[in-house]
């Protein structure tokens, strides 16, 4: 799953970024896979107090989208038994193979590439066990580990990153 907080583009369609973004690892994910790593990016941002930069937070996502309206409104909960969609986030759907110039697709066809790009380092063991997080007890998988986008990449594909003091 990437990772990456928008604050604005700019009129020359640059993106610039409130964090440096990053490609979240999952291993043993349980199903729906999708939905529990938004819950995971979910709980994140509240926990760090995102969610109040702007007072609204659109998440772009590339799968489920026949929930979204009912996501959307509460009246059914992303998981079971009763974890809604939490205030003030409000799902979109974008995808990497339609209409390019559109700006959701063209972020979820980068997002697509950053997360292929990890993924054959990951299938490459580069890492082998550094940076793994194991979650608590009862966690819907066995572990994580972030992967951060290098500043070269990010500019390469239009975006600015963020500044030293993010």
């Amino acid at each position: 799953m990437t990772v990456a907080l928008v604050s604005r583009v700019t009129p020359t369609g640059s993106i610039e970024l409130i964090m440096q973004p990053l490609v979240r690892e999952y291993r043993g994910l349980l199903p729906p896979q999708e939905v529990h790593g938004w819950r995971d990016v979910f709980d994140g941002m509240l926990d760090l107090g995102l969610h109040r930069l702007g007072g609204k937070v659109l998440v772009v996502v590339d799968s489920d989208l026949g929930q979204h309206d009912v996501w959307n409104r509460r009246a059914r909960p992303l998981l079971p038994p009763n974890y809604y969609l939490p205030a003030g986030f409000t799902l979109t759907y974008a995808a990497a193979d339609r209409e390019r110039g559109a700006l959701f697709n063209r972020l979820m066809l980068v997002a697509d590439r950053f997360a292929n790009e990890i993924l054959e380092r990951v299938r490459k063991n580069e890492r082998g066990v550094e940076g793994l997080v194991f979650p608590p007890l009862g966690a819907p998988f066995t572990y994580f580990r972030d992967w951060e986008i290098a500043d070269e990449r990010l500019i390469a594909e239009g975006f600015s990153p963020p500044s030293s003091g993010s």
